[in-house]
């Protein structure tokens, strides 16, 4: 429930969380949810596209039109109120007896306190750890992924290895030949060919 609660605090377009300022969450004709960022960037590559000054802009996600300028769509209020729930100044600095931060705060790249609620973008402290984990996750998947090519490729070798002190040990008639001289050779495949 708290996943999907923060995929709808997240911009479809761009999957950054929505804020009260570049981020601000914004209604299309639609109804599907935009941060301003995105839909000023849809707005300017379909006005390059065409070369009058009409503002129409296609919907991302079902292509439906919306006809107004960016700054004058309707704020989606119900992710606004969700995303002005203020942390606790207690929790935003953790203290308190150990209560745990809330928000990231993506400019001051620090836990958010009460003067970045209102100024800066937030977004929720478990998103922000996961984001800068990403990177050691797949380096840890890729090692674990190598070790696992190389211990196989390890059992093979040690085979080949057993393989090899086992014939070490096995001796053939044909082995012995090899130890011959030459002319000793031909007299032994003359001999044998005559019997």
């Amino acid at each position: 429930m708290a996943d999907s609660l923060d995929r709808s605090l997240e911009c479809e377009v761009c999957c950054e969380q929505f804020d009260l300022a570049t981020r601000r969450p914004k209604l299309l004709s639609c109804g599907h949810t935009v941060c301003l960022k995105c839909v000023v960037g849809i707005r300017d590559k379909a006005q390059d596209a065409r070369s009058d000054a009409e503002t129409a802009f296609l919907c991302p996600i079902d292509r439906k039109e919306t006809r107004c300028k960016p700054e004058e769509l309707n704020d989606n209020y119900y992710i606004m109120s969700l995303i002005q729930e203020p942390p606790k100044p207690e929790k935003a600095r953790g203290a308190g007896g150990g209560s745990t931060a809330r928000f990231w705060c993506l400019d001051c790249k620090a836990v958010a306190d009460p003067v970045c609620e209102d100024k800066h973008a937030l977004r929720r402290l478990h998103q922000e750890r996961a984001k800068q984990m990403k990177p050691t996750l797949d380096l840890l998947e890729r090692a674990v992924s190598t070790q696992r090519r190389l211990a196989e490729k390890l059992k093979v070798v040690e085979a080949g290895v057993r393989d090899f002190a086992q014939l070490q040990t096995v001796k053939t008639p044909s082995m012995e030949f090899k130890k011959c001289k030459p002319e000793t050779l031909l007299l032994v495949v003359a001999y044998t060919s005559r019997h």
